[in-house]
């Protein structure tokens, strides 16, 4: 059985998608992508995307799908004021 890898995408909306593949299917040449990224990292990603992305903090939240006092908590905690 090949293992499958994981790769995060975070569209213009975004949305974070875990996609498969089989590392069989990847193109000649293309980079390595098994690198490990915490949930802090992804976290931190998805939430510099909604920000730059949201015309508001509010809407910003919304697509996160969190409350916007806890954007506001994260957004010191990453030092992304």
């Amino acid at each position: 059985m090949e293992p499958v890898i994981y790769t995060i995408e975070i569209d213009r909306d975004g949305v974070i998608r875990a996609l498969p593949f089989k590392r069989s299917e990847m193109p000649q040449g293309a980079p390595e992508l098994e690198r490990v990224y915490s949930l802090a990292q992804v976290e931190k990603k998805a939430i510099q995307t909604a920000l730059r992305l949201s015309p508001s903090l509010r809407e910003a939240s919304e697509g996160l799908g969190i409350n916007l006092s806890t954007l506001w908590r994260l957004r010191r905690h990453y030092g992304l004021d």
